[in-house]
């Protein structure tokens, strides 16, 4: 091995993981959390996701 001392062969290991965690963290976390909370914001916007007719709520309508 590069390191033969084991506490700086662990150091070492951790170094290389955590970016590896946290890229593939990054492809695959993010795009989802993107896509539900696009969702959310939408139906925010739109009145919660439900298809509105143009009569639809009047006060003529009973």
């Amino acid at each position: 091995m590069l390191l033969p001392v084991p506490f700086l062969r662990s150091i070492g290991v951790g170094g290389m993981l955590i970016p590896l965690v946290a890229t593939v963290a990054a492809l695959t976390l993010l795009p989802i959390t993107l896509a539900v909370g696009d969702q959310r914001s939408t139906a925010a916007v739109w009145g919660g996701g439900r298809a509105r007719t143009a009569g639809a709520g009047s006060a003529g309508d009973a």
